[in-house]
Order: C-alpha cells, then structure tokens, then sequence
C-alpha cells in the first residue's frame, strides 16, 4: 500500500506544479516544455500506481499495459485518471455477480443401443412411381413420387416425368417441367460447351470431343427428350459428329458401336450392321453388340439370322430378364 499511495503522491504532486506553470506557458515557450515534461512524468506515475492494483494473471503484457494507461493519462488529462481509477476499482472490488455463457457444452450423445428397423416393404406400393403418379389422390404423394425421380437414372425417370405433364393440379405438372427442363438444359448446356472447345481444339482431341458431342445429342433421343423431327434431327447431327470422329480414327471400336447404334435408330439397315460387325471384330464384346444384330435382322426380315445371332449369346446375357424372355422366344419359336 505504501508504494501504491507513493506512487500517487509523486503523480499528483507533479501534475499539480505542470499545471500551476501552465498558467504561464503562453509568455514564454520553455514553461510549455517544463508543463509537458512535468505532465508526462506524473502521467508515468499514475500508470505505475494503476498497474500496482492488478492481479497477478494480468501482469504478463505489463509494458502493453503501462503504454496503454500512460496514453490515457497523458493526452486525456484529470479526466483520463480518474475514469481508470474509476472502472478499475469498480472492476476488481465490485465484479458482475452473474456472467452470461455465451457458449453451452454438450456432452456426445451415445450411439443407439440397436440398429433401427428398415421396412423390406415397398413405400411407393406394388405399383411403382409410375402407378403413384398416375392413380394416387392425394397430390401431396404425387408431388413426393415426382420428387423421388431425382434417385432414378434419367432413363428411367423421365417416362414418370412425362406422365406427370398430364397431371390434372398445376403444381405437380410445374415440378415436373421443371425437372425435365433442368436434364435439357444439362444435354444442351453440354452441346454448347462443345461446339466452342471444337472452334480452337487440336486435331490430336477432336476425335475425342465429336464423339462426345454425339452422344449428347444420343441422349436427347435415347432418353425421349426429343420427339418426331426433332428426334430424327438429332440422331442426324450424332451421327454426323461420329461419322467425323471415325474419320480421324478409323480403328475406334467405341465409334464404330455408337454409330452402328444411332443408324439403327435412322433405320439406314445395312450400314448398322456394317459398323455393329466392324466394332465387334475391333474388339467389342459379343455379348454387347449380337442383340443390335439381330435387331437388324429382324427389321430387315431375316429371322433365321434373328435365331441365329440369339443363340450364340453366352449365358452371362441372360442375366438382363428382358433379353432373356427375348432370347428364349426366339430360340424355342
């Protein structure tokens, strides 16, 4: 407590004589120096005496502390001193008696003591989306049925899609709209993409990117995207970017499958089957391009080539149930 009231003592007594010769500072400029000297010493003191009322724990940044107290002394004078012999006292013998937790701490919750029961019945009932979409009243399960579409491969999505374009309530016809007009615009934002990489593309990529503008325009048809014309239109322009990519690299087995298929798909016969054969002594499987040949020769009449081409599909075919019931058909017809 003596160095405390010392320290205040010297502060005070200072600070009193800096400002008695203050009074005469405008006749003479030296007295302007002794008050500011003066000033500053005392202002040092009330620092120090301000610092001696601290804890412990606060003393690590005492020179920060000091400066930050002698800048208060110093440019704010009698009212810098006792505003902080004010709020320091008040602080330290009057505290705040309930303090707010801006945080709360939880503890982990534990795990669950069994795994949770999964139904292995159906929640869309025996039949499907497409029946939920079709036949439900409730609109509210129509709406549900269109928006579990988003889990299905487009293939299988955009038929429920299109069956919720007849929907008799105009917020199930817009979502799905919606939907459908979202997988369009991907294809078509795509197709664009492409078509400006082709612009400045090496000849070394462009096989590689008008095989994959051909599919995009595939998938317009292949997923019913586009309809009469404009399907015949598009399968044209895939077959045209293929055409273009197996002319940069004749031996591509990938090419000479995908153009077999989409000339299939334009009825041009005896070129699928010329490009469908050539992908297969290239290197495709038997099993991925028999089924278009025997396509082909169905369309062009010659069902002993049909039998023929079924049979000698390997057994690891039959796993697709759909090729299967077509494959049995045929082989006991």
């Amino acid at each position: 407590m003596i160095n405390k009231n010392l320290n205040i003592v010297i502060a005070i007594f200072l600070e009193v004589i800096a400002w008695y010769l203050l009074e005469s500072a405008t006749a003479e400029g030296e007295l302007l120096l002794q008050f500011l000297l003066l000033h500053a010493i005392a202002s040092y003191f009330f620092a120090r005496s301000l610092m001696q009322y601290l804890p412990a724990n606060y003393l690590a940044n005492n020179g920060r502390l000091i400066l930050f107290f002698f800048s208060i002394c110093f440019f704010i004078p009698y009212l810098g001193v006792l505003g902080l012999y004010i709020a320091w006292n008040g602080g330290l013998y009057w505290p705040r008696a309930n303090t707010f937790n801006l945080y709360n701490i939880t503890e982990e919750p534990p795990l669950p003591f069994k795994p949770l029961v999964i139904s292995e019945s159906s929640h869309y009932g025996q039949a499907g989306l497409p029946g939920i979409v079709k036949n439900a009243a409730d609109s509210n399960k129509r709406l549900k049925a269109i928006m579990a579409t988003r889990q299905l491969d487009d293939r299988d999505a955009i038929p429920i899609l299109k069956i919720a374009l007849k929907d008799p309530i105009d917020e199930v016809r817009l979502l799905a709209y919606s939907m459908l007009d979202a997988k369009e615009q991907a294809i078509n934002s795509g197709i664009q993409k492409l078509e400006k990489e082709l612009v400045s593309s090496p000849l070394n990529v462009r096989a590689s990117l008008h095989k994959e503008l051909a599919h995009y325009y595939w998938e317009l048809a292949y997923l019913g995207l586009a309809q009469g014309d404009v399907k015949q239109l598009v399968l044209n322009q895939s077959c045209k970017n293929l055409f273009i990519a197996l002319k940069i690299n004749s031996e591509d087995a990938g090419t000479c499958f995908e153009l077999g298929r989409v000339l299939l798909r334009l009825d041009r016969h005896e070129e699928a089957r010329h490009y469908l054969a050539l992908a297969m002594k290239l290197g495709i499987s038997e099993s991925d391009v028999l089924p278009y040949l025997a396509e082909v020769a169905f369309h062009i009449s010659d069902y002993p080539q049909v039998k023929l081409l079924l049979a000698k599909l390997p057994e690891s075919a039959r796993k697709n149930t759909s090729l299967n019931n077509m494959i049995n058909f045929w082989l006991h017809a």
